[in-house]
């Protein structure tokens, strides 16, 4: 017992021990082994995740896919979007495991008439570049890593990836982001997906010409997605409270931009400098993230300045203290044979607006500001030239980036909105 009781041993009331501890019994005190968490108490409710019912879940041509909410439910939280294949994967078939993330163009999350959030093929990527392999079909490869796509790792010739939309979640220090259909019951909860790139050539565009030869004998492209999500019950007691009140309720949501300086992959290799316009800007904001998907790997990073209203945000920041991920790429050859992994394979940088904690009262109102702007360059370290590099210095001196990083690079924003709930409607206009 000797080690358990050394804390209270060397107990005197003093020093940093002392601000949050005491052996005495004061106003205010707490036991951390029965507290608020025993005694308060919560409305019973019940909760299961299922799957939410599709106009149409399998196509071979691109057309909208809309998922509609019943009203079964009081609330929902956490959506999950899963998208799937049939069609093997050729054996000298690589690309990154992020691939059919490609296949979609946009998703957007609807209450009635209003797109309260959407989320481009890039917020998909974000997505699957932060959440440590969550929901590959792909064996023991991690999601930053060129994938060797065949029926062994695929299981019966199938790939799926499945991508957390990223809004109205529930997280894990206990803040609740449902959206409460029990208080917007006059309007309706959709989500749309707008498919696109559902040909094989369209594909090899994005990923280096390798996806070639993927999809059932019959040649049909057949892509099927379904969407799950977290849906709870509320007793009478707390359904009736709840809609007794005006409800402004904080709620988690993303924003992202891919307005660029430069309109063509051209331009953008041979530019210094390029400008991301996020004017559309608008919620509550925790954190920016500059994203952008690449097949052959990078060889220098970026570096970033964020100009809110003209004033420089922290001055430029470099891409060694925004790197938010280290995974790495490996070819065909080296995935199968356990061989070192070579380059990183994408761009996924961080710019904190608040300091991550359980609060958000250092987050930064970006409704605030007129004109919002992120300046990337590509980083200088190491630079003998005396030029200025351009972003083709990327990937190599003389090479082009890719389509991929092209049309993925773009600037995505997380914080938080208010939805409004009031007389069995809601409004996500309180930014």
């Amino acid at each position: 017992m000797s080690g358990s009781i050394a804390a209270i041993a060397a107990y005197d009331g003093t020093g940093t021990q002392g601000y949050g501890t005491t052996d005495k019994n004061l106003p205010g005190v707490k036991s951390i082994f029965w507290n608020e968490n025993d005694t308060d108490k919560y409305y019973v409710n019940g909760s299961s995740f299922s799957e939410v019912p599709a106009n149409k879940n399998t196509i071979t041509t691109p057309e909208t896919i809309v998922f509609t909410f019943d009203n079964d439910s009081d609330a929902v939280s956490d959506l999950t979007l899963l998208v799937e294949t049939p069609g093997a994967f050729t054996t000298t078939s690589t690309c990154p495991s992020w691939v059919l993330a490609y296949l979609i163009e946009r998703v957007e999350i609807c209450v009635g008439n209003q797109v309260i959030s959407t989320i481009t093929t890039a917020g998909l990527i974000h997505d699957i570049l932060r959440h440590s392999n969550k929901g590959i079909n792909v064996g023991i490869f991690s999601q930053g890593q060129m994938i060797p796509l065949i029926s062994a790792y695929a299981g019966a010739g199938s790939f799926s990836t499945a991508f957390n939309l990223n809004a109205i979640n529930t997280f894990n220090d206990g803040l609740n982001c449902s959206y409460l259909m029990a208080c917007a019951n006059n309007q309706t909860l959709q989500v749309k997906v707008y498919p696109f790139n559902l040909d094989n050539n369209d594909l090899n565009m994005y990923t280096g010409g390798t996806v070639a030869s993927t999809q059932t004998t019959s040649g049909d492209d057949n892509y099927t997605f379904r969407l799950f999500c977290n849906k709870s019950t509320m007793t009478n007691a707390e359904r009736n409270f709840l809609r007794n009140q005006v409800l402004p309720k904080r709620t988690n949501i993303t924003q992202i931009s891919s307005r660029l300086s430069v309109t063509s992959l051209p331009d953008l290799n041979a530019a210094t400098q390029i400008t991301i316009y996020c004017d559309t800007f608008n919620i509550n904001a925790e954190a920016i993230y500059i994203i952008a998907a690449q097949v052959t790997g990078i060889n220098i990073g970026i570096d970033a300045e964020l100009y809110l209203n003209s004033t420089s945000y922290s001055g430029i920041i470099p891409s060694q203290i925004m790197q938010q991920s280290d995974e790495l790429s490996l070819t065909a050859a080296e995935a199968l044979s356990n061989a070192s992994p070579s380059k990183p394979s994408f761009v996924c940088y961080k710019i904190p607006l608040g300091n991550s904690g359980i609060t958000d009262q250092d987050f930064v109102p970006l409704n605030r500001y007129d004109s919002i702007r992120v300046v990337i360059t590509p980083s200088n370290a190491g630079n003998t030239t005396g030029a200025p590099r351009t972003f083709s210095d990327l990937v190599g001196s003389g090479s082009d980036l890719e389509k991929s990083f092209f049309e993925t690079l773009s600037v995505i924003v997380e914080g938080k909105c208010t939805a409004l709930y009031q007389n069995g409607a809601v409004t996500f206009n309180n930014y």
